[in-house]
């Protein structure tokens, strides 16, 4: 189990109303899973026990203790995060502050809301990150750099209606 928009437009959901962005944004999710003879299987439907529909999936495999990934935010983008093998450290940072968030079950995800800066960091060697999206790629909603994440962060929350 998990431990522990741009600037310019305010984040909202699908009928308009602003919703959680940042670190506020991200909570664990659990997968419905079963169990038989030992093995494990487990499932997610978009917009049942992934809050979005899914529109890419994607995963990264052969990570090793201090080989560091991510280091990005997303405008508007949403994820899910699984280790389906092994454990991964997720640091997670937004103008307010700081979280890092384990993962080290496959059936326990974790919910990355838009606006949140992240980098990976495997536990354990040979771990795999699966990631759900709420979009395809695209490049325009990526933040690359940490101090432009920050700056366009605050002036976010400085705009009325945003938490």
């Amino acid at each position: 189990m998990p431990r522990s928009g741009d600037s310019e437009r305010p984040i909202a959901d699908g009928a308009g109303a602003a919703m959680p962005w940042g670190i506020a944004s991200c909570r664990p999710v659990t997968f419905r899973s079963v169990s038989d003879a030992g093995v494990g299987l487990a499932f997610a439907e978009g917009g049942r026990d992934v809050p979005f529909a899914i529109a890419r999936v994607y995963y990264l495999w052969n990570l090793h203790p201090g080989l560091v990934r991510a280091r990005h935010a997303h405008r508007e983008l949403q994820q899910v995060y699984l280790a389906v093998n092994g454990s991964i450290d997720v640091h997670l940072r937004d103008d307010q502050g700081e979280r890092t968030v384990t993962l080290d079950q496959p059936q326990h995800g974790l919910y990355l809301g838009p606006m949140v800066w992240r980098h990976i960091e495997a536990r354990t060697p040979g771990a795999v990150l699966l990631v759900l999206a709420s979009d395809i790629y695209r490049e325009s909603d990526y933040f690359r750099d940490l101090d432009a994440y920050l700056a366009a962060a605050t002036e976010h929350r400085r705009q009325p209606g945003q938490p």
